[in-house]
């Protein structure tokens, strides 16, 4: 005997197994305490699979049993009206996920016991009291008998006529089906004082015939038999050591010949019920750590007995009887199933001598065997293992010579004209005229069945108890009372939005609804209702017009309905989209062209999912392995504004409607779809993998995945529910963890999980992959940022991370991989602070090479600017010409090179401070690709006063590279800047200063400003009132050793 090892499933307390009562399958049922049933079938007892998991409460009782496919067990169910904890047995279906719990009989203490028969349902409590109901209908009531201690184990006789109660006093007792009193009670063990793993449990068992019950005792197995109308103690079990163990579990094996107990020491100790010799014993003790608290036989085979032991663990004993067992059969004359011969008919030691008797087996069917005797074989029979008789049979001799006879000319003779000498020979004929003619068997074709539409964040509607709706908002749920009483439950996250809401759902049946911080809906699919649509507003400032109601047209019935700070979508089941204003007004009337599979709303928007085609077809073999290709189209719905009208869409960053392909992983379904707080769609399939849009400005749109919930679970039943997705501040998302089941139960105290957004990348655990995921969600949001401080925070963090790439490329000599980072930075500016470190790591040749990048990237942005200046003058020579005014409202542009350096900390002088601060107005992306703009809105005439020379200031600025002296010494690139720098420019037109006799000392910034005003104003582009700002940013962008220059001039003017 050997013990094989399962995947723990539940956590530390006790456990308790059963099996199917009414089938000999091989599945087992546990329950522990921690709310979790699970049903375990070999594959997952012998490790090499997982258990079938489903939470239906905070905390179950440690008691289950298991009925066909429905499972009963204890737990305590929370009353969400009143707030009120109940001890109750409840029922599900183990193959349907979505199948509600059923409540069945009520206690006031926990459940301890719970055993079900095809007629009967018998739990006990701790309360004293045991309860029987009618298993083919529980709702009719239930029979309650009453003893004088807490409930330790219920067994009902395989008759059913009578069962068993063990007690913590230390009593048996048995009661007869339609009699409430006790037929008898006898004392069998000594008291236990509490339900406890340090105390035995007494699990008692019945023999198959009901004849004998075994209760575990000290020292011994203690055997009840009936006697007229008394059960008395006939037999005991004992085992053959000087201790005296205490028992605490046992049970008798399927075939009846085998009684298995365990006892608190944690072995386990195996007799034969007839002679009542101990066969073997198997120290569990020696495996695990925990006490032994459930025993159970798998399947309807006598060979593995399934272990629980108070750790939450679970074991199988394989080869569970006796060491010197050997399984005898006997062959006989006659029709043997094989699966009967293989196990039954056959000696394990004997295996070669039976295959040298397979010879004397004719196969006469698929299934079965027909064997002969050798003493009973005729000539025919003979001749199938002579190769004489065979060659006398078709008239030749010993030596292959032909010779006539009787046979000689059987050549063309039926081999099967003489089967008749066979029994079963009607048989051989019928297969060999099925040989030979071939029937040809149609199947019926069965088309690929279509997703169903389902509601996001929404649980099943078939249940009674549910979550119409669970988002970032708040939650919709629906709820029953004791009373029968159906009421509809609304919670806000944040409080201050509204207070809870509780509507009465009795008689308008609510399935459907959606919730914001400004409306509430809900929606019925009831055929009779008079008004199928309820509208609440939050903040209306008309408390007499807070709600609306509205009803659909016949034949055309609710589906769902969504919410949007804009707007309210009805989903009709003729794929009609009705869409209102918050007060009411109908604006819209959408009928989407294909089968909808789920909706979503934010702002403005509306994104609809649809199938796009036919079925694809993943497999040539299973012709149930197919998906359909799915397709989010996107409506951008102006219910307030003139959507019918070309100028006011214009504008807009999206089309009237977007089609997107969905994107999932292979042989998945899609389960949930949303926004983020960005607007962007995400969508989780089944495999519990959430997947973003990712929409760029110039270049196509993607999907990536942003969170893999498959490394949080544990089990591959529990299930990951989205709630909501967060881009800012930080990227994170919040979900329910569900143990077992696709949804949240109701009936659960749910605590939501916060995570960060994770990407799959190859080698997640090292350096390398974590900078990489880093830039890369870096990127996401600088692909949606809008905002000028955003974008600065996320650009400097852009910057740090590839300095830390390239710095881990120096480090492991991927000089290559370096050159690759460099052309990441968004400005020629950054590209100095790698060759910078490259120069200090003294990485000449690297130097050369992001050089390189460096130099190139500068004549890009030269070039941008240069592009940015015609178009700027020819938008003032037509202005000029038209007599047009241009807009208000006139981007300022600056040097990416000096908006590169204000961002990234340049120093300053102390001129500097005397300057009033400058604050940057909100920037955009322009068509180039650059992030750092500056846009401001003023109210100036925009006609640029000033004269400029276009030429003299593209050659000037690109006079000004730092990447064009790199490969120089040091000391030469200094002076040749000093030299340009402090050469002023040709100046061909001087505007005249006034003075105001002021005796004010000239700073550096003043007689700099003095000399290159001109330079500067040919290079401005902009309103009048801008060009001090940009003189400004001008000077700070000098070097330390420029400024220092200036100011020495100053003061030596001055």
């Amino acid at each position: 005997m050997k013990f094989e090892s399962s995947d723990q499933a539940h956590s530390r307390g006790a456990l308790t197994i059963a099996s199917n009562v009414d089938s000999s399958d091989e599945r087992v049922v546990s329950c522990g305490v921690d709310g979790i049933i699970c049903v375990w079938d070999k594959n997952a007892l012998s490790g090499n699979g997982f258990p079938k998991k489903r939470e239906i409460s905070d905390r179950t009782h440690s008691c289950c049993a298991m009925y066909n496919n429905q499972i009963y067990a204890g737990f305590t169910q929370t009353d969400l009206s009143t707030g009120v904890e109940k001890q109750v047995v409840g029922s599900f279906g183990v193959d349907d996920e979505e199948d509600i719990v059923k409540s069945i009989m009520n206690f006031s203490l926990d459940v301890t016991a719970v055993r079900v028969s095809k007629e009967w349902i018998i739990a006990g409590s701790s309360d004293f009291f045991v309860k029987r109901a009618e298993r083919s209908d529980p709702s009719s009531g239930y029979s309650r008998y009453e003893l004088n201690a807490q409930i330790l184990d219920i067994q009902i006789n395989p008759t059913e006529k009578v069962f068993a109660v063990s007690s913590c006093d230390g009593f048996v007792t048995f009661f007869a089906g339609n009699d409430t009193g006790a037929v008898c009670s006898h004392k069998i063990f000594s008291p236990i004082r509490d339900l406890d793993d340090a105390f035995p449990r007494v699990v008692m068992a019945w023999s198959v015939d009901g004849q004998s019950l075994f209760v575990p005792c000290k020292g011994m197995v203690k055997a009840l038999t009936k006697k007229g109308d008394k059960w008395n103690i006939e037999r005991e079990f004992k085992h053959y050591n000087d201790k005296d163990e205490d028992f605490s579990v046992a049970v008798t094996s399927p075939c009846g010949k085998w009684l298995a107990a365990s006892s608190m020491a944690s072995f386990i100790h195996i007799w034969e019920v007839d002679s009542g010799l101990l066969v073997s014993t198997a120290d569990y003790g020696s495996e695990r750590a925990g006490r032994i608290t459930g025993l159970t036989y798998l399947g309807g085979k006598s060979e593995k007995l399934v272990i629980a032991d108070s750790h939450g663990n679970m074991a199988t004993l394989v080869e569970a009887g006796p060491s010197n067992q050997k399984k005898e059969g006997k062959k006989s004359n006659g029709f043997v199933e094989d699966e009967a011969m293989q196990e039954n008919s056959f000696d394990a030691n004997d295996r070669e001598e039976d295959e040298e008797e397979e010879d004397d087996e004719i196969v006469v069917s698929k299934n079965k065997k027909f064997i002969v005797e050798d003493d009973e074989m005729d000539e025919d029979t003979r001749m199938s293992s002579s190769i004489a008789a065979i060659k006398k049979k078709y008239g030749y001799d010993d030596n292959g010579e032909r010779v006539d006879g009787p046979e000689g000319d059987s050549f063309n003779e039926d081999p099967f004209s003489n089967i008749d000498a066979h029994p079963g020979n009607s048989v051989m004929r019928m297969e060999k005229m099925e040989k030979s003619v071939p029937v040809r068997v149609v199947e019926k074709y069965t088309p690929p069945t279509l997703p169903s539409y389902f509601s996001s964040a929404s649980s099943p509607r078939n249940l009674s108890q549910r979550y119409i709706k669970w988002n970032g908002f708040g939650t919709i749920r629906v709820l029953d009372s004791d009373d029968g009483e159906n009421s509809v439950e609304i919670r806000f996250h944040n409080t201050s939005i509204h207070s809870e809401m509780l509507i009465s759902n009795s008689d308008i049946e609510y399935s459907m609804g959606d919730l914001n911080d400004k409306v509430v809906a809900l929606s019925s699919r009831l055929k009779g209702a008079s008004k199928h649509l309820y509208v609440k507003l939050l903040n209306s400032w008309d408390s007499a017009d807070d709600h609306w109601k509205e009803g659909v047209i016949a034949g055309d019935l609710p589906e769902d309905v969504v919410v949007s700070p804009h707007f309210v979508a009805l989903l009709c089941e003729n794929r009609n989209i009705r869409v209102f204003t918050h007060a009411g007004t109908q604006r819209h009337l959408i009928t989407h062209p294909t089968p909808i599979l789920t909706l979503s709303a934010f702002s403005d928007r509306l994104a609809v999912v649809s199938i796009a085609g036919g079925p694809i077809f993943l497999s040539s073999k299973d012709e149930d392995d197919y998906e359909f290709p799915l397709v989010v189209n996107e409506y951008r719905l102006g219910v307030v504004s003139q959507w019918w009208s070309s100028s006011s869409m214009a504008g807009c960053p999206s089309p009237p409607v977007r089609d997107q392909s969905l994107a999932l992983s292979k042989g998945t379904q899609l389960t949930w779809m949303g926004y983020t707080d960005r607007g962007r769609i995400v969508a989780q399939a089944s495999d519990s993998v959430i997947r973003l849009l990712v929409s760029p400005p110039h270049s196509p749109s993607f999907w990536t995945p942003i969170f893999d919930g498959r490394d949080a679970l544990t089990s591959p039943s529990d299930f990951i529910w989205p709630i909501s997705v967060v881009e800012k501040p930080v990227t994170q998302l919040r979900y329910v963890y569900c143990r077992g089941v696709k949804y949240p139960m109701v009936t659960l105290k749910l605590n939501p999980i916060i995570a960060n957004w994770s990407l799959p990348l190859c080698n997640k655990t090292s350096d390398k992959s974590s900078l990489e995921e880093q830039l890369f969600l870096n990127e996401l949001a600088l692909s949606a940022a809008s905002e000028t401080q955003e974008i600065k925070e996320l650009s400097s963090n852009h910057l740090k991370t590839i300095i830390k790439l390239f710095s881990l490329a120096l480090k492991g000599d991927r000089d290559s991989r370096a050159v690759e980072i460099a052309n990441l930075t968004t400005s020629s500016k950054g590209v100095q602070l790698l060759v910078n470190w490259a120069a200090k790591q003294r990485r000449n040749a690297l130097v050369d090479k992001v050089s390189e990048v460096g130099r190139r990237m500068a004549e890009e942005e030269d070039e941008a600017l240069r592009h940015s200046y015609g178009r700027e003058e020819e938008k003032e020579r037509e202005a000029e010409e038209t007599g047009r005014v241009l807009p208000k409202k006139i981007p300022l542009r600056r040097s990416i090179v000096a908006a590169s350096a204000s961002r990234y900390g340049m120093s300053e002088v102390k001129e500097e401070s005397l300057l009033s601060p400058i604050e940057e107005p909100p920037s955009e992306t322009d068509s180039q690709g650059a992030v750092f703009n500056l846009d401001a809105s003023v109210s100036a005439p925009s006609r640029n006063p000033f004269k400029r020379s276009l030429d003299d200031s593209v050659a000037d600025t690109s006079s000004t590279s730092v990447f064009d002296d790199l490969d120089s010494p040091a000391p030469t690139r200094k002076k040749l800047r000093e030299t340009q720098n402090t050469t002023p420019l040709p100046i061909t037109q001087k505007q005249a200063k006034l003075s105001f006799g002021s005796n004010k000392k000239r700073s550096g910034f003043d007689l700099w400003m003095e000399e290159n005003e001109e330079r500067l104003k040919g290079d401005f582009v902009g309103v009048e009132e801008d060009f001090s700002k940009y003189c400004t940013q001008a000077f700070r962008m000098l070097s330390a050793t420029d400024k220092k220059e200036w100011r020495t001039k100053a003061e030596s003017s001055s």
